[in-house]
């Protein structure tokens, strides 16, 4: 849901691909992305997710519908 929420508003998600090196200039700013599949993409700026579980036991035995992992 959030993934389709932010490509629908212009950002490209680049999911299931692992960063190898962040390269920067002399002035040590971002300029590109590297990645383990040998391809780059350059950069201003950088947000980092990973998937996460929510905490979600205490609303258990509750009218409030869950899936299967909270």
């Amino acid at each position: 849901m959030y993934m389709a929420e932010h490509e629908a508003a212009g950002v490209k998600v680049h999911a299931n691909i692992l960063l190898k090196k962040i390269n920067v200039n002399e002035e040590n700013e971002m300029q590109s992305l590297e990645f383990t599949d040998g391809s780059t993409l350059e950069a201003d700026f950088v947000i980092m997710a990973t998937g996460v579980v929510p905490a979600t036991k205490i609303l258990e035995g509750t009218d409030i519908e869950m899936g299967s992992r909270g």
